[in-house]
């Protein structure tokens, strides 16, 4: 038997034409804010190309750092935030490392120092009271009841160093955003990223900030490995270009074959260099590798293996890959394979080895795979060493078929066991990883999921992501509609509760064209929550005409009806229906029976004023608190804060605020309804600072329509105001611009084109904001502050909010969640 011996870990490529040019271009564009893409198909030669690059450039002015991320080429997109905990790991070691080195370095904890955050400062004031009190064995019971209760006042037990390393809240997330987006302001660095076909919808948004922020300009170059009938390239050229970015696009062409034989032996050693093989293999690289590197590489290390003829088939048997995989003769290793794939080319080495314990020698199948070649060890994690790997193993599914179904089984069971912690954070990538595998073995189980899917999606994947995984359960059980009748309706009331409302819509739409639900008043039901939720107002009061001859409004499927139109009545400017339903709910005794009226007492808010609305809201917390609906008790909170701070009473709002939050902390509520009120309500306290800004980002980061995100724009305009903030603001205002024609609501369009105005005045920039003014003359009927401070306030609450330069607008629901309502 012939030794074969690897090199080193990556494919060596000349490429020295590709590399000079890529360092002249560097150098030539470091004056200006830069995305570079290394194009090309799969293992043409990106990784090692990009490895010359860094050993050519003058390292000498600038951080260069490298992130590795998941080898996959499947072009779908990973889980929420996955990119920018990868990009904050990569940073965050680069700088310790830097430390240990030379001393001090802008590592993630000397950042939490010197950061002004106020989860951050909690942080601190934490650490401070553990070393005040703490340490002391005979503090006796008043230090203790001071600590606790200082603990207590200030939320301290939320909060840790580590949490802000690992935790998937909105506030840790944030605060690592801004460690990035620090770094990127601070210093001169050049961020190269790998796989970025496969980037996050969230992690990208985070580019947006980091770009438009930076003092100096990032050198960022993105390794892209490119998908035939894909367009993601070309939608994330057009999103770096949007930024002002100057983009860069490198295309890697395959080797040309006369470079083929020297490449194969320099990176293998002890191969045969006799004509039948050196021909052999440039047969194998034209007519079946067409460029690919890795996959050579592999055909050559198992070329003892073909007969030596110099003859060669073009077919799937003759891939190098696929040899070295179907060569594996040992079950373990080839289990410890399929597990890495199953967790999509990297695994932590702790999960692996809790999932094979006991019953697989871990450190035999790690070092075989290592010898093989297929896999490395990259600080915590095993890795596939090319994205080809799983290529090949999907490929050749059928022969591996039974390996995956007993690691299927292995894993699902560890994952299912961590999925019962009560600790959010710790079971969070547990049901990630579960959802996973569900979608790719049984996506049928999916819906044992749904409860997590309510309970912690807004933590952790977006809502583009969750619908990925509802529509892989919608599409099996919608094969047989009848039996599956009571779950379909259920993924109805999640998308709704997810504000995922044109993606409900298409599921309401396939029941309603089945005509297997023709005489159904809960699918109905459905139809007009969402229209209204789609702002088709003028077909759901039309629709509600036609329909109340037909339905029982007395019944609590009829009071549900009723609470849907109030919204398009009141968007249609038919106040004197809404208050007509009003009275009709307030005068039956039968509604108060029903679990809805709660939430029919804080819908007044939508079509009374807030003095009126007030009681009301305040009899729905007191009655859901009753009913221990803690999910609705908390929006109604939230409605009855914002109406108090309408009113002036900001301090008793903001209270309320607080513990509407507490309440919500674990509930699937998207939280920039609470966060952009609190913003409020501190700007009309006459606070600006750091505090208010970040919460506005969180509130960006969960709001999901176009209203929500309008109204954090208005917010954010207002706060860039009272800073200075002109250029944020500009960049502000184009996005407002680019959303604004989603939504139909006037009144918010009159708020939006008022402080554009306000702060373009402000910024000397007196033609164009007078464009913006005479935008929002026009549209004074549709907004009463507008009208107000154009023709005067009538009453002191329209006065109250017009007495800063700019508007603030509050949120609170227009809409109702329908919870287990059956026919």
């Amino acid at each position: 038997m012939k030794t074969i011996i690897w090199q080193q870990s990556d494919v060596i490529v000349d490429r020295e034409v590709e590399s000079d040019e890529i360092v002249k271009i560097i150098g030539q564009n470091w004056d200006k804010k830069t995305v570079h893409y290394i194009w090309s198909e799969t293992a043409i030669g990106k990784t090692s190309l990009i490895t010359k690059v860094i050993e050519k450039y003058d390292n000498s002015d600038c951080d260069i750092i490298r992130i590795k991320t998941k080898p996959c080429n499947d072009d779908n997109g990973d889980t929420a935030w996955y990119y920018l905990q990868e990009l904050f790991d990569g940073i965050t070691k680069y700088f310790e490392k830097l430390e240990e080195e030379n001393g001090y370095a802008l590592t993630f904890d000397n950042f939490l120092n010197e950061y002004n955050d106020d989860n951050v400062n909690r942080t601190r004031l934490a650490s401070g009271l553990e070393t005040l009190f703490g340490s002391d064995s005979k503090k006796g019971v008043f230090k203790n009841v001071c600590y606790m209760a200082l603990k207590k006042i200030f939320k301290l037990n939320e909060y840790s160093t580590d949490q802000f390393r690992h935790d998937t809240s909105v506030e840790s997330v944030l605060v690592r955003i801004n460690y990035i987006g620090y770094v990127l302001k601070k210093r001169k660095v050049l961020l190269i990223i790998d796989n970025f076909q496969n980037i996050d919808r969230q992690s990208l948004g985070c580019f947006r900030d980091w770009i438009n922020d930076a003092e100096s300009n990032p050198y960022f170059i993105l390794e892209f490995t490119h998908n035939s009938n894909s367009d993601k390239f070309d939608k994330q050229r057009d999103f770096f270009a949007e930024l002002g970015v100057k983009v860069i696009k490198t295309e890697l062409e395959p080797i040309d074959k006369t470079y083929i034989i020297d490449i194969v032996h320099r990176n293998v050693k002890n191969l045969s260099d006799d004509i039948a093989f050196n021909l052999n293999v440039v047969n194998h690289y034209e007519e079946v590798s067409w460029g690919n590197l890795r996959e050579l590489i592999d055909y050559s290390v198992t070329y003892e293996q073909h007969d030596d003829t110099g003859e060669i088939e073009n077919s799937d048997i003759e891939n190098g890959t696929y040899q070295i995989l179907h060569n594996i003769d040992n079950h373990e290793t080839l289990a410890m394979l399929s597990l890495i794939i199953f967790h999509q080319g990297k695994i932590k080495r702790k999960s692996a080895e809790m999932i094979f314990t006991p019953g697989l020698d871990v450190p035999r199948t790690i070092h075989e795979l290592l010898e093989l070649n297929l896999i490395e060890e990259t600080g915590d994690f095993y890795e596939l060493k090319h994205a080809s790997i799983i290529d090949q193993w999907e490929k050749h599914i059928d022969e591996f078929e039974q390996i995956n179904t007993v690691v299927y089984g292995r894993t699902k069971k560890y994952y299912l066991g961590y999925l019962e912690s009560s600790n959010i954070s710790e079971s969070n990538e547990a049901w990630i990883r579960l959802l996973y595998l569900y979608s790719e073995v049984e996506p049928f189980e999916i819906k044992g999921l749904l409860p997590q899917l309510e309970s912690q999606i807004i933590i952790s994947i977006s809502p583009e992501d969750s619908w990925d995984y509802i529509k892989q359960l919608f599409d099996i059980i919608k094969k047989d509609i009848l039996k599956n009748k009571e779950l379909l309706f259920r993924l109805l009331e999640i998308c709704y509760k997810l504000e995922l409302y044109a993606n409900g819509y298409e599921i309401f739409c396939f029941l309603e064209d089945s005509r297997q639900f023709s005489q159904s008043k809960l699918l109905l039901l459905h139809k007009l929550l969402y229209l209204s939720a789609l702002d088709q107002h003028e077909e759901v009061v039309e629709l509600f005409e036609n329909i109340k001859p037909e339905i029982s409004l007395e019944s609590r499927i009829g009071l549900n009806m009723m609470l849907a139109f109030l919204s398009s009545y009141r968007y249609t400017g038919k106040i004197a229906e809404c208050l007509n339903i009003h009275k009709k709910i307030l005068n039956t005794p039968i509604y108060k029976t029903y679990k809805e009226y709660a939430i029919f007492l804080r819908l007044t808010n939508i079509y009374l004023p807030n003095r009126k609305a007030l009681k009301y809201a305040k009899q729905s917390v007191e009655l859901l608190d009753k009913q221990n609906n803690i999910y609705q008790k908390g929006k109604s909170q939230i409605t009855y804060a914002k109406l108090l701070a309408g009113l002036g009473k900001n301090d008793r709002a903001l209270n309320i605020l607080r513990q509407a939050e507490e309440v919500l902390k674990n509930h699937a509520i998207r939280g920039n309804v609470l966060w952009v009120d609190e913003a409020d309500i501190l700007m009309d306290q006459g606070i600006y600072d750091n505090r208010v800004w970040e919460l506005l980002q969180k509130s960006e980061f969960t709001a999901v329509i176009p209203y929500d995100k309008i109204a954090i724009i208005i917010v954010k305009l207002a706060w860039c105001y009272e800073n200075n903030e002109f250029a944020r603001a500009n960049r502000l205002i184009e996005r407002g611009q680019n959303i604004i024609s989603l939504e139909p609501d006037h009144h918010i369009h009159a708020l939006f084109y008022y402080n554009a105005y306000a702060i373009l005045n402000k910024a000397g920039e007196t033609e164009r904001s007078q464009i913006y003014y005479n935008k929002a003359y026009a549209l004074k009927e549709h907004s009463r502050y507008i009208k107000a401070r154009i023709d005067g306030p009538k009453t002191k609450e329209e006065k109250n909010r017009i007495k800063h330069p700019w508007y603030i607008i509050y949120l609170s629901f227009w809409n109702h969640d329908i919870e287990n309502i059956s026919e």
